[in-house]
């Protein structure tokens, strides 16, 4: 079991709280509780192993952490995951926003399946290459301030602008979501290469017409040092690079990332 809680900005924020029974084959585990969903390579990855220090804009689609419950297979060739899950364990005003939408309109709380594959035709100590697709469907949650909406909005790569870069506001009399997104990844040695596509098909009530979003990033990086770039085969992610000098390592990156957010 695991349990991960943030107090920063002096806010106590719980992150990762479940448990996890792996059966005698190694390979094959279930997990339940609170923790992120099995969507997202770069989401996935822990912030102690993002290449940047702040994630792409694509990963504010993902839907990260949820109660719920996953199982996940896999070897050295395959990573099989899929689940069943709920709300986020959220702050004080999103407890209220789920209980009035309960009480006032008698919605519950929503859903979501989500599962994801990765094949690693490439899987050795030097190099990797990684194939993955994800997909999820999901129903609008009632931590949302407004009942059957979703609002995507994220700030710049920094937060020194505390205003929105991007915002659709609530997209209202919202049926479900389906989202779905692509990975390509591979590494050799001290170079690595990283990318996504994802796309959200946001379904509408009464006849409204659907909405769009999608987007991808691209991103490489090279340690100078002659440092290796390692691969965790069981969750599907890049982990902690092995440097290339007992003092230490230095990187060097570089990303394009791309999202458009109109739906006329």
């Amino acid at each position: 079991g695991e349990v991960d809680v943030d107090f920063a900005g002096s806010v106590i924020e719980l992150k990762d709280a479940y448990v996890k029974y792996t059966f005698d084959s190694d390979n094959v585990n279930i997990k339940a509780g609170h923790f992120r969903e099995s969507f997202g390579m770069e989401t996935l990855t822990t912030s102690r192993y993002v290449t940047f220090i702040e994630r792409s804009f694509m990963a504010k689609l993902d839907p990260s952490r949820h109660l719920g419950v996953q199982a996940n297979y896999w070897d050295d060739t395959f990573l099989v995951t899929g689940g069943i899950h709920f709300n986020t364990v959220g702050d004080s005003e999103e407890v209220i926003f789920s209980q009035d939408a309960n009480k006032d309109f008698g919605v519950d709380e929503g859903y979501a399946y989500t599962g994801r594959f990765v094949y690693k035709p490439i899987n050795d100590k030097e190099k990797v290459l990684h194939l993955g697709v994800a997909a999820t469907h999901r129903t609008p949650q009632t931590t949302e301030e407004v009942t059957n909406s979703y609002r995507f909005s994220t700030r710049s790569h920094t937060s020194i602008n505390r205003k929105k870069y991007i915002d659709t506001d609530n997209i209202l009399n919202v049926a479900n979501m389906n989202m779905f997104d692509f990975e390509l990844a591979a590494s050799y040695k001290g170079w690595m290469f990283q990318g996504e596509y994802k796309i959200a098909n946001i379904n509408r009530r009464n006849d409204l017409s659907s909405v769009t979003l999608d987007g991808h990033y691209l991103q490489a990086g090279y340690l100078l040092f002659g440092g290796k770039y390692n691969y965790n085969g069981e969750d599907g992610e890049f982990t902690r690079i092995t440097r290339g000098k007992k003092y230490g390592e230095l990187e060097i990156a570089a990303r394009y990332d791309y999202i458009n957010a109109n739906d006329f």
